[in-house]
């Protein structure tokens, strides 16, 4: 796949998810390390009876959102419910998704749709509540989030490549590649002001800016998401809801310092994300993103 071939696709996949939610019922189901736990997958498997043979309802796979399931109707605002189990997926379904009740008993708040607002942010706005659900901007968990790493968790089938794409995925990557040099990646990272997630809070461009004036070989780039610390969760989290992500901001980095091969460390106690991740690295090949006879000669 060359560049535009990637940028027609990504075209075509955003018309395609814009039109899907604009005409179709859409139940997304968050299936994570912590829902699977409570049951989920149970829940899903009963919305997905329950669809069964409906053309204008699709039953989706979402990454964690905070604990949250989404329901999207052409027309009203994407509702989020909490302890949502088989018995409540039934009773939804019946009252909302057939009928005209959004269950305000057990929603926990609603906001705009990022297809027809895709720079919606949640706090700078005064909306009001909608047939009695408070606007998310308005809920002490909502109003003060600027949701950035977590765009995408909770909004796309963290399996899908073509949902990332739709999403403006790999545009990153592609500018970084094709427009900019190592140099000018780096200085953009340091002005960004980026900086690790672990403890010392690390300016990342710094970090770059060292790796790339090192010409000892050879050279790995390495993702670290073990999360050896008891009860951390934020490795996991980006990686069960958007794996692809974690890619792109890897390539970007290895086009930055000049670094060919890579690993990426998933620990074995979170065995969703160690899929989801490998899934992602294995679709991304296939598409011609990474590996041999790809825009990057990055093995992973």
């Amino acid at each position: 796949m060359d560049r535009n071939e990637l940028i027609q696709l990504r075209t075509r996949l955003k018309d395609a998810r814009t039109q899907l939610f604009r005409e179709k019922i859409i139940i997304q189901c968050v299936i994570d390390g912590g829902s699977v736990m409570t049951g989920a997958k149970a829940t899903l498997a009963r919305f997905r009876k329950l669809a069964q043979g409906a053309s204008n309802i699709e039953v989706q796979v979402t990454g964690g959102f905070g604990a949250m399931w989404i329901i999207s109707k052409p027309g009203n605002p994407r509702i989020l419910y909490g302890y949502v189990d088989e018995a409540r997926a039934e009773e939804l379904f019946k009252r909302y998704v057939q009928g005209n009740d959004p269950c305000a008993e057990y929603a926990f708040a609603w906001l705009k749709d990022n297809i027809d607002y895709p720079d919606f942010k949640w706090a700078t706005t005064n909306e009001t509540d909608w047939q009695g659900i408070p606007h998310i901007g308005s809920t002490d968990w909502g109003r003060l989030q600027q949701r950035i790493v977590l765009r995408n968790c909770g909004d796309i089938d963290p399996e899908s490549i073509e949902e990332y794409i739709a999403q403006g995925g790999y545009a990153g990557y592609e500018k970084a590649l094709f427009d900019m040099g190592g140099d000018e990646i780096i200085s953009e990272v340091k002005t960004s002001g980026l900086r690790g997630r672990g403890g010392a809070a690390f300016s990342m461009g710094i970090k770059w800016e060292t790796v790339r004036s090192i010409n000892r070989t050879p050279r790995y780039a390495i993702v670290n998401g073990h999360e050896g610390e008891p009860n951390v969760f934020k490795d996991r989290r980006i990686f069960e809801g958007d794996p692809h992500s974690v890619l792109e901001g890897l390539l970007i980095g290895c086009v930055a310092t000049n670094i060919p091969e890579a690993y990426i460390y998933v620990g074995s106690e979170h065995p969703l994300a160690y899929k989801r991740m490998g899934k992602a690295v294995e679709d991304a090949r296939k598409m011609g993103l990474l590996g041999e006879h790809s825009w990057h000669r990055l093995y992973l």
